[in-house]
């Protein structure tokens, strides 16, 4: 009889949504009290909240219920029995099976929502910061998906600059091309080679970095010359300790611990064991701490 009282009873909780809100606070209410109660009602207590395979009723979206239900298992006072404390091994087994599914599922969605244009919380960046030091190792890979995508994100944006072809050749010394706007010849000409590496000079000083004109363009010049060209200056802007955002402090506080960086970094080599084979390069590791480093103050 009790086992038909139960399923019906699951299927009603489980076809009507939150409608397991009408029993929590009688469970609760045996759960706490501190009298003598009966120790099978305790123990169908039990069996609800274990449920079966279709409804479980301690990880339901209701932290009210949570909050309620959860402290009241931990500390109740009634498992004195080995078959009472069998079944709260359970609860507290498949509780953690469960928790533990969510909590993966939301930190991979939580690398997936990371974008520039949607601001990233404090919390939402300390969680990933911590989970770099998880004891889980999926955890600490997702952690350093994050980490290396926000880092990214943060980067101050780069500064561009419009210049007239004329001016830029005139800096490096070249001379006019004798093709412009209209005109088209397809090719290596002897105007164009110095956006090749056949005529590359690498700068020898930081200023001579910040003035050289890299085209991100592969077509300016092939065909020919516009008038203008606009381009990235080979300058960042860095962070210091005057206009540094609060998420961006998270990381340099963190990042400057050694030893949260020892631990970070012993949990990366342990990753490498547990796989059992061999230490190869990982780009993601790379672009977190080279991306951090860059953003440094």
């Amino acid at each position: 009889v009790r086992c038909t009282a139960q399923t019906e009873l699951f299927n009603v909780l489980k076809y009507y949504r939150f409608s397991f809100q009408v029993i929590v606070d009688r469970i609760v209410e045996l759960f706490n009290t501190q009298d003598e109660v009966d120790h099978d009602q305790i123990k169908g207590c039990l069996y609800i909240l274990l449920g079966d395979d279709s409804f479980f009723l301690p990880t339901k979206y209701s932290w009210t219920m949570k909050e309620k239900l959860w402290p009241s298992i931990a500390r109740m006072a009634h498992a004195n029995k080995i078959s009472t404390q069998n079944l709260i091994d359970d609860i507290h087994e498949k509780i953690c099976e469960e928790t533990w599914g969510q909590q993966k599922i939301t930190i991979s969605f939580l690398c997936l929502l990371l974008q520039k244009f949607v601001p990233i919380s404090s919390s939402c960046l300390e969680t990933f910061v911590e989970f770099l030091v998880h004891d889980n190792i999926e955890l600490r890979r997702y952690a350093t998906i994050g980490i290396t995508a926000f880092c990214r994100l943060q980067k101050p944006s780069r500064l561009y600059v419009e210049k007239s072809l004329e001016e830029i050749l005139h800096n490096m010394d070249k001379p006019l091309p004798a093709m412009m706007n209209d005109e088209y010849c397809p090719g290596d000409r002897d105007d164009n080679l110095w956006v090749t590496i056949d005529d590359y000079k690498p700068p020898k000083t930081q200023i001579e970095w910040e003035q050289t004109c890299f085209l991100d363009k592969s077509f300016h010049g092939y065909y020919t010359w516009p008038k203008m060209i606009k381009y990235a200056v080979n300058k960042q802007e860095r962070y210091t300790l005057n206009n540094i955002p609060d998420n961006v402090t998270i990381l340099y506080d963190r990042f400057i611990d050694k030893n949260f960086v020892e631990r970070v970094i012993q949990f990366m080599i342990l990753d490498e064991d547990e796989d059992g084979s061999e230490i190869n390069f990982d780009k993601t590791q790379f672009v977190m701490f080279k991306v951090n480093d860059i953003t440094a103050i």
